[in-house]
This record gives structure tokens, sequence and C-alpha cells, in this order.
């Protein structure tokens, strides 16, 4: 049986909208947000994650027990088998990393990302977002998404890479990579439902994007203790 999205569809006809999508990184943030497509009925969508399923991840992403030892990429698969009955054609899983780009050039293949028409990343580390936008500006990448997260809150960004001044404004948000929130025992900290509703925050940004543009936000954050729902200038 295929997916109906007949409940959604007058909100967001996805068969309109079905560009290529590139999810980088699977975890809390980014199981989410694949997930989230997948349920708008979107199929042109890539992932790329390189690490693997651990009881811990059970907590805050959409990984099942079943998953544990997994790549992502896999259990993302095999979530996807299970929610469509069926894996369509269009999506690709990439258990790779996006290494940054050789300064010199080299007598040796370096690997090239597929990238679709947006990317979207979910990445753990700034400098991580910062080898995936420098693919993105040489691979005619339109749209970028980067959500941030803490355990109350989080932060989603849109910026075009072929427009210097929003790629210029983007590098001068990212954080002090030093600052980042962790627990007690060293680990980053996660929270599930933080994590949910970041991501769909996210994709409500895209739904916006393809299908309202005037409704979007280039910044959008949002705190949950307390609540509160911002939209910052960037003028």
């Amino acid at each position: 049986m295929s997916l109906s999205i007949l409940r959604h569809e007058e909100v967001f006809p996805a068969h309109l909208h079905n560009e290529s999508i590139t999810l980088v990184g699977a975890g809390a943030i980014g199981s989410r947000v694949w997930a989230a497509l997948v349920e708008l009925g979107l199929t042109n969508l890539s992932v790329y994650d390189y690490d693997n399923v651990e009881g811990h991840n059970l907590a805050n992403q959409v990984y099942n027990d079943s998953d544990i030892g997994k790549l992502k990429t896999e259990a993302l698969r095999d979530w996807t088998a299970r929610k469509l009955s069926y894996v369509p054609q269009t999506m690709k899983f990439h258990a790779i990393k996006i290494e940054q780009k050789p300064e010199q050039p080299s007598d040796n293949p370096v690997y090239q990302p597929e990238l679709g028409n947006t990317v979207i990343l979910a990445v753990d580390t700034v400098a991580a977002r910062e080898h995936i936008v420098e693919w993105c500006m040489d691979n005619d990448v339109f749209h970028v998404f980067d959500i941030r997260m803490a355990s109350t809150h989080g932060d989603v960004y849109y910026f075009s890479p072929a427009n210097p001044i929003a790629t210029s404004r983007w590098i001068n948000s990212l954080p002090d990579e030093g600052l980042a929130e962790v627990s007690s025992c060293g680990t980053s900290l996660t929270v599930g439902t933080t994590a949910s509703i970041i991501a769909n925050l996210a994709v409500w940004q895209l739904m916006h994007l393809r299908h309202n543009p005037e409704a979007m936000d280039d910044h959008v954050q949002i705190y949950l203790k307390p609540l509160m729902l911002t939209s910052p200038s960037t003028n």
C-alpha cells in the first residue's frame, strides 16, 4: 500500500515540489527530518551518514532496538521500507562522510558528493558545516538549511550559496566550537522532544520555501524553556 497524503495535500502538494533534497546527518535531528520528509510524500531524497546506531541513540532518534549495530543509513532505509512497504528508487543512502576538499590538486580521485537542489545540514560540528557548504558552493546547490540544537532550544538558518552576502551572514552566525552543551558524562546533550520540534520546524521552513516562499524566514529560533518562537531580523 502506498503512502496516502490526502490529509495534507492541500497544505503541501508534494508531487509539485519533489525537487532533490540531500540530508547530511542522520542523528537526532536528521533521522526525524528524514521521517518528516517521507511522510510528506517526498521521494527525491538522499542521505549521508557514516555512523552506526548505538543503544544510547534510541532515546532521541527514530531507530529501534533491532537497528543497533546497523549503519544509520541502512536503518533509515529499513524505516522507509516499513513505512511505505517499499523503498523508492529515487532515494539514495550514502554511508560516507563528506570530507573536506583538498587544498591542492591531487592525482588521487577525490570523492564527489551527489548534492541535490536543496541541502539540509543536521551535523554536530562547525567544521562539518563549513566543509559541506564548500561543496555546496561548487556544486550548484540552490538552497541550504542549517539546523542547530541544544537541549532546550534551537535554530533553523536558511541561505543560498549563490548569494555571497547571505553566505557571509551565515558564516558569521557560526558558534564557537567549544561552546557546545555537554552532559555530566562528557557527551553532547540531546533531548528527543527538542529534536522532534526543531526537525519539524525546519521541514516547515522547507515547505514554505517550495510552496509559500513569502511565509518563510532566513532564521528562526525556538526556546522551549520558557516557550518562545522568534524570527530575528537579518537586515
